[in-house]
């Protein structure tokens, strides 16, 4: 004190005492045999526990960290996963990544043990979570967490756990797309779901089955199964740990509807769904979930041709996505305020952050969905009468579709083309005719 390397701040006994630079504080604890400071991080960790029990539960991470200091591996990987839990809930996803990715690091150090076998776990499902949320559904990353605890749930035998588990795979592979190992996937949900009789599950199963149906183009299933998952949907679910991943179901199981519906030729009902989706994602404050909704409620008002609606959504999802770091919605966002900017007399620059969008939707990993995101290029492209470039980009459209069995969008594929191909020059009429009679097929 009277070298003036500490300060006291307050007065005894509720007084704190800093270092002068931190630069000091670095020199004073490299001073420490290494024993000794494990046991002052023991001391500290175990005084936190004893005496102060509100901020152990809001910082968890607190304690985590002078157990790790400590070497006390077992007691801190129990507070490291509490503060991932704490760091998700509140939409801190690159903050819950490190927290649990460090107590993954931890348990290696301890032996093999059921318990051991339990934390691994519940970190590798919380760090999927995590992950799809930042970097995607499509990530690689994503895949690894998920097919790690897939194989911990087999070392557990039947565990509740084996839920999130296999949605989470599911996530992945309907972003891939591989669509009919996601639709197996779904239906092993909708099994375990029965089988527990909860609905919880129910809606969890009916969600992965309507999408993975909507996006083979069988659109009546994929009707049933989301308008059964939003009759079994109810808000308190949000606190069952699988609705926590990703957005909300009940949102999803909206949207979702909303696109079928559309698909189907019911625009109003479509409409409908839509605004249910995006209020029950206000009702909810959940950043992710209302990023999400932005996202298809500008996808739907494309189709509608409703370039303000489109315009506002896009924006506010983009600013949504970019706020929690969330790669993949981010540039859904921007590829259709690219297409809204156009169609606003802003031509080149939206078709340039068009093909920005699709680029990083595209670096995610996702192959989902890119036929519709190749159409909205090819729909700016042949307003701005680049023909050439947009009948390239739906022959690609067209490859991927056959390619990954994408049967929902084909029809609009096939349709835009032929209304390019009647406006490209020297374009015989029953060619450009032929080449959109695919769309009345669907």
């Amino acid at each position: 004190m009277h070298a003036e390397l500490l300060y006291q701040r307050g007065r005894p006994p509720r007084a704190r005492y800093i270092f002068k630079h931190a630069l000091i504080q670095d020199a004073a604890y490299a001073s420490l045999l290494k024993s000794t400071r494990q046991q002052v991080h023991q001391q500290v960790a175990q005084v936190l526990e004893a005496h102060f029990p509100a901020l152990v539960e809001t910082q968890p991470e607190l304690v985590a960290q002078h157990y790790t200091a400590a070497g006390y591996a077992e007691q801190a990987v129990v507070y490291w996963q509490r503060a991932g839990q704490q760091a998700s809930d509140r939409s801190a996803h690159l903050e819950a990544i490190s927290h649990v990715t460090t107590g993954i690091e931890l348990l290696t150090t301890l032996p093999e043990t059921p318990t051991r076998t339990q934390h691994a776990l519940a970190l590798h499902i919380a760090l999927g979570a995590a992950l799809l949320m930042t970097k995607g559904h499509a990530a690689p990353e994503v895949e690894q967490a998920y097919t790690q605890a897939y194989t911990l749930c087999q070392q557990v035998g039947e565990t509740p756990e084996l839920v999130p588990v296999l949605f989470g795979l599911w996530r992945f592979y309907i972003s891939r797309p591989q669509y009919h190992t996601a639709r197996e996937l779904g239906e092993t949900l909708l099994h375990l779901a029965q089988r527990a009789d909860d609905p919880a599950l129910t809606v969890i199963a009916h969600y992965a089955l309507g999408v993975t149906w909507c996006m083979l183009g069988t659109l009546p299933a994929a009707r049933q199964h989301l308008e059964a998952g939003i009759a079994r949907y109810t808000p308190d679910q949000r606190r069952a740990l699988v609705f926590r991943m990703g957005h909300d179901l009940g949102v999803g199981c909206r949207v979702h509807a909303a696109q079928t519906l559309w698909l189907l030729g019911y625009p109003e009902q479509a409409l409908t769904r839509l605004h249910e989706a995006l209020a029950l994602a206000h009702e909810l404050s959940h950043p992710y979930s209302l990023a999400f909704a932005r996202c298809w409620a500008a996808y739907v008002s494309q189709l509608r041709q409703d370039v303000p609606t489109v315009h506002e959504q896009a924006e506010a999802a983009v600013a949504l996505a970019t706020a929690q770091g969330s790669q993949p919605w981010a540039a859904w966002g921007a590829s259709l305020r690219g297409w809204a900017l156009a169609m606003q007399e802003q031509g080149e620059e939206g078709l340039e952050q068009v093909r920005q969008g699709l680029a990083a939707w595209r670096a995610t990993g996702a192959a989902v969905l890119v036929p519709y995101l190749c159409t909205v290029q090819a729909d700016v492209c042949g307003h701005l009468g680049h023909l050439e470039d947009g009948l390239q980009a739906l022959a690609e459209a067209h490859t991927l579709v056959e390619q990954h069995d994408e049967r929902y969008w084909e029809a609009e594929v096939c349709r835009l083309r032929g209304v390019l191909l009647l406006r490209q020059p020297g374009t015989p009429q029953a060619e450009a005719a032929a080449a959109g009679q695919t769309s009345g097929s669907l």
